[in-house]
């Protein structure tokens, strides 16, 4: 049978999460958690991370912690893109909404392996030519072509 995780550690780790604004770094959670090795800390962090209940930001000694709630906003990078920026139609802006979800909110979807195994990077398209035309022209920038940076 494999080991269990004591789920008081990994509790104590989220509420902590949730109540600091900042987060909580390794410090603070080997201080939470100070009958558990360090390296075992590092464990439930990233167990936490992987399952989307902590969102990690940054890198070594100055990672933090953060409940996906209470993410701050300025002091991190987003992956979400703007609507402001990014005119959506309502398909748009409901695809955008649950691409942001958390990943175990998420339903799992499969895939057709030999779709995969037929594309031959460089010689074979996935979307037909009408589309992939398509796709080329909204991407092209109204003001014709410019030198980079202008």
């Amino acid at each position: 049978m494999p080991f269990q995780i004591p789920d008081h550690e990994l509790k104590t780790l989220l509420d902590e999460a949730n109540v600091a604004k900042t987060g909580l770094d390794l410090a603070d959670a080997r201080k939470l958690l100070p009958h558990v090795p360090a390296r075992t800390v590092q464990r439930r962090l990233a167990l936490l991370v992987r399952d989307g209940r902590l969102i990690a930001h940054g890198m070594g000694t100055a990672r933090r912690f953060v409940a996906p709630a209470t993410q701050p906003s300025a002091a991190t990078k987003s992956t979400e893109i703007p609507t402001s920026v990014l005119p959506l139609s309502a398909e748009g802006a409901e695809l955008l909404k649950r691409a942001n979800r958390p990943l175990v909110l998420r339903k799992p979807v499969g895939y057709q392996r030999d779709f995969l195994d037929r594309y031959i990077p460089n010689k074979t398209q996935c979307l037909e030519t009408k589309l992939r035309l398509r796709v080329h022209e909204m991407g092209r920038s109204p003001i014709g072509e410019m030198p980079a940076g202008t």
